[in-house]
Parts: structure tokens; C-alpha cells; sequence
């Protein structure tokens, strides 16, 4: 068996937007040299409820004039 390997975070920023929905559908689909998925977790944060895209993506609606009181949801591995 292939050994345990970390499947990290993105967070991503302005996945409702014209180039951020195409960036939300890459990093879902992007997989590795086995077809595994690269990302654990792709987590978005958002002016407005949104769905989420799958079990992997996580939403979040933020006031992001005060993203200090979001703070734990940047624990990521890449900040997009």
C-alpha cells in the first residue's frame, strides 16, 4: 500500500467572482500523479450564503471587514 500522505487546506478568496468560480472548479478537480484528490479541504469564504460544491468544499460567510473574528478559519496550507 502507498504510503499516508497529507492532503492539505486552500483557502480561497472571492470564489463567487468571475475567475475565483473557475479557481473554486480547479483546485475540486485537481488530483495527484495517482488520481487522488490534491486538496483535503477547499475552503471558501463569502459576502452571502452559498452552496457548498461537493464534500471536500467548505463555505463560510464572513463580514470581511472584520476577518480578525475569522481568524481559525485561515489554518491553511495555501491562501489563494
Amino acid at each position: 500500500a502507498p504510503p499516508p500522505r497529507s492532503m492539505p487546506t486552500v483557502l480561497l478568496l472571492g470564489a463567487t467572482g468571475l475567475v475565483g468560480r473557475h479557481a473554486l472548479r480547479a483546485f475540486l478537480d485537481a488530483t495527484d500523479a495517482d488520481g487522488r484528490p490534491r486538496w483535503e479541504r477547499v475552503v471558501t469564504l463569502t459576502r452571502r450564503p452559498t452552496p457548498a460544491d461537493g464534500p471536500r468544499h467548505e463555505t463560510h460567510v464572513v463580514d470581511f471587514d472584520r476577518l480578525d473574528a475569522h481568524a481559525s478559519l485561515f489554518a491553511c496550507d495555501t491562501l489563494v
